[in-house]
């Protein structure tokens, strides 16, 4: 009955692999771990396979799963087991198996392995964290932390361990705007308006100097177990104060889903967006202030102190950093005493915790981030059902051989990915501006025609962009002199018309405005998750960085690869290469990415004509990085250790892959920095108190 307590396996069969159960569609059919592989069976084709996958569990949001009373629940079910791995043997397992009446012995006894902690505790405040980490510290049990389990890894478990599940900590973010002014409190979108923080009885925090360094109006203090769907509703929600204080309304840059952390593994791996980061970087460069509990269990806060133009960049470069301790640490945070404390190395925490890697350093309890004057938000949709009927396109890939052979069918789609890049990657090459280039973008785009129903055929855009995108798209078609498809003069004005507009007011409360408008298995008013539970990710493949110049080509390198993808595009390009402070870990393919996507392990094709436009390593057995943290495979390695070009086999066993392939934190972070980030790990966290799947440091 006290903060930490054991936890409740027979609760996760109950309650976990019972929501699960309860999803309609069977846990297991034959050729399964082989289609989660990416590995063609008799039974499915890979496509169909992930068809199967990304609709079972649809009637199973993530929201139901962390709202579960044991904490337990994995967003992705396989990270229940060891290594995050499913097998014929846990789905066959599981077939007979009844958690409302079977002993969870029953389990075990078949050689399931089950990757859930030892002992679990929900702080409600920043002394409950330390206390949990003074308990871990004095019983000699790791420690894992969970807000979400939206880790594709599931770095967020770990069997024998004390997890710290922070659903219940403090909700900054969610502390009304009105509420702080009248009791004295500093909002959690504070205005970074000198005049106006004067008139009300404030003082420019350390994180308002910084923003307005960089040009922005506003911070934002989110708390360590907050997801995006509360920052979104709470910036929205302040926009109306804002609009009277400063005349100024805001948005924040955030992750796709309602329910992936906004100060956990998703920041602390990059930070994602909704292609906002072509305008505003990473989330890791959208950082102004960090506080945590580290592993000595100090509670400190830290961020620039100091900073200096630097040419060719949009933010400033970062040249001191400076950090505080908290020497009474409470649960009444007014009560809370800064002071300076030298023997924690801050510097190296500002740079391993922004895109380092979340779960390792410590516990994260609050982030202040940027926010940006508000854009008019647009989505811009096409409909291209009428080509379709002509070339099959949504049914590629079973369609591939009729698209090659039907006149013009191909020739139309490869012009079709042309005009995307240029409108993303090179924008004078359609007749558009750079602006509107950035200010467009989605985190699932399709650049393949038949891609756009499957991942919801839109572009979010910004201050007018759509409009000039769509004009573009109409003159591009006018003045197309390839060949096109018998049949086509039927649906060629509906295709010069193709794409539509509409007007939002922000993407948060767009989501939440579609799903009002039916019913859904998402909470009312919440922002939905995407993707909703699975059973298992792939344990296998590559999350891969696809520089700019790649795509460039516009090659039959370029059209294959858009053409065979069983996920989208999430679009970076723009301003990802400029809008940092030059102290973070992150690769150098991350910063000259145009997109991440995700390859199976029979795709090792892509891999050397991918490399080829990475910076060169030092030395043939080193590496510079290239795969993308946040959305890695669930047992994901590096390349083999002895040919960098070749994918690490999907049907190697995790010890064969860990003999044979590349560490993915080597993959990641390249050979260089990962020994530094190693380095800063060990300094902070020596006896390694601080553990995680795929994370630096973790100890199998």
């Amino acid at each position: 009955g006290g903060l930490v307590q054991d936890a409740d396996h027979g609760a996760w069969a109950r309650e976990c692999l019972g929501a699960y159960q309860k999803t309609p569609g069977p846990p297991m059919l034959p050729g399964f771990t082989d289609i989660i592989n990416g590995v063609p069976t008799e039974n499915f084709t890979v496509q169909e396979g992930w068809d199967f996958i990304s609709g079972y569990g649809g009637g199973l949001s993530n929201w139901d799963l962390i709202s579960m009373p044991s904490g337990l629940c994995m967003d992705s079910l396989a990270c229940s087991f060891k290594n995050c791995k499913w097998d014929a043997e846990i789905g066959n397992a599981l077939a007979t198996f009844d958690p409302r009446a079977d002993a969870l012995q029953a389990l075990k006894d078949q050689g399931v392995t089950l990757n859930l902690p030892d002992q679990i505790a929900f702080p409600k405040s920043v002394k409950d964290v330390v206390d949990v980490v003074e308990h871990a510290k004095a019983n000699g049990m790791p420690v894992s932390i969970k807000t979400s389990s939206h880790s594709y890894a599931g770095s967020s478990t770990l069997a024998g361990s004390v997890q710290i599940n922070m659903r219940d900590f403090p909700k900054y973010s969610q502390v009304p705007f009105l509420n702080s002014i009248v009791t004295g409190e500093l909002p959690a979108v504070t205005p970074c308006n000198e005049t106006w923080l004067s008139a009300n009885g404030y003082e420019m925090t350390a994180a308002c100097k910084l923003a307005s360094a960089r040009g922005k109006p506003a911070a934002m203090r989110v708390g360590g177990g907050e997801t995006w769907d509360g920052p979104y509703r709470a910036v929205d929600n302040a926009n109306y104060f804002l609009k009277a204080a400063i005349n100024q309304t805001v948005e924040v840059m955030g992750g796709g889903a309602g329910t992936v952390s906004a100060a956990g593994g998703w920041l602390q791996g990059s930070g994602l967006s909704l292609g906002y980061e072509r305008v505003y970087g990473y989330g890791v460069d959208n950082v102004l202030e960090l506080e945590m509990v580290l592993p000595s269990g100090q509670h400190v806060k830290f961020g620039p102190s100091e900073w200096e133009d630097a040419e060719g960049f949009l933010y400033p470069r970062t040249t001191k950093v400076q950090g505080f301790c908290n020497s009474n640490v409470t649960e009444d945070e007014m009560q809370w005493k800064w002071d300076e404390c030298e023997e924690v190395p801050f510097e190296d925490l500002w740079y391993a915790v922004r895109g380092g890697g979340g779960g390792t350093y410590g516990v994260v309890t609050a982030v202040t981030f940027q926010v940006h004057p508000k854009r008019d938000i647009q989505v811009l949709s096409g409909d291209f059902s009428g080509l379709n009927t002509i070339c099959r396109y949504t049914e590629y890939p079973a369609s591939e051989k009729h698209i090659s052979e039907t006149k013009g069918c191909k020739e139309l789609q490869d012009a079709f990915t042309d005009f995307w890049i240029d409108v993303l990657f090179n924008p004078s090459g359609v007749g558009i501006s750079e602006e509107t280039s950035n200010n467009c973008g989605n985190a699932d785009f399709a650049f393949n025609i038949g891609g756009w129903p499957s991942y919801g055929g839109s572009l979010w855009c910004a201050n007018g962009g759509a409009q000039e995108v769509a004009g573009a798209w109409t003159t591009y078609w006018q003045n197309y002199t390839g060949p096109v498809p018998d049949g086509v003069e039927e649906y060629w004005d509906a295709w010069l018309k193709a794409l539509t507009i509409s007007e939002v007011r922000s993407y948060g409360s767009a989501l939440i405005a579609g799903d009002a408008m039916r019913d859904s298995i998402f909470p009312e008013g919440h922002v939905a998750d995407n993707p909703s539970a699975w059973i298992s990710m792939p344990d296998s493949g590559w999350s891969a960085l696809v520089p700019v110049d790649f795509f460039l080509q516009k090659n039959d390198d370029v059209h294959d690869m858009v053409m065979g993808r069983i996920s989208g595009f999430h679009l970076a390009g723009g301003n990802v290469g400029t809008a940092q402070d030059q102290m973070t870990p992150l690769s150098q393919p991350y910063r000259i990415s145009g997109a991440q996507t995700f390859f199976t392990s029979e795709d090792s094709n892509f891999v050397p004509l991918i490399q080829e436009f990475y910076p060169k390593p030092n030395s043939p057995n080193t590496m510079v990085g290239g795969t993308e943290y946040n959305h890695i495979s669930s047992d994901e390695f590096g390349p083999l250790k002895d040919d960098h070009s070749t994918l690490c086999p999907a049907l190697y066993s995790h010890a064969e892959r860990t003999e044979k392939c590349v560490s993915v934190q080597e993959a990641v972070w390249g050979t260089e920095t990962l020994a530094r980030l190693e380095s800063i790990k060990e300094a902070v966290d020596p006896e390694g108190l601080f553990q995680c799947q795929k994370c630096v440091g973790f100890k199998e």
